[in-house]
């Protein structure tokens, strides 16, 4: 039956996962309290959310040259705008992190 089949999680979800792991185990190993940490993540999760953006450009050509050379530039560009958002994310979370425990 359909209903049987197991739902993947998102994208979005794997991300979360993933970052909600790293901000658990980076504060837990500055000396700060696991609750702590598992509260910061909770607090922190709408904001790493925000930064979450996906866009698909796809431009035809029929000169598969062309094309070629415009995909390299578009996945050069989303590896930067990737980096760039990490960068963002990182410092967005050490002032929060810091308002959050220091008050």
């Amino acid at each position: 039956m359909i209903n049987n089949i197991l739902p993947f999680p998102t994208k979005d979800v794997k991300n979360w996962t993933a970052a909600s792991r790293s901000i658990k185990k980076a504060i837990i190993d500055a000396g700060i309290s696991e609750s702590v940490a598992v509260g910061f993540a909770t607090f922190f999760k709408p904001i790493f959310e925000s930064f979450q953006f996906e866009h698909e450009l796809s431009i035809p050509s029929s000169d598969h040259v062309i094309k070629a050379m415009i995909d390299d530039e578009i996945a050069n560009f989303q590896f930067a705008l990737k980096q760039h958002m990490s960068k963002l994310i990182f410092e967005r979370f050490i002032r929060e992190l810091d308002l959050y425990v220091n008050g």
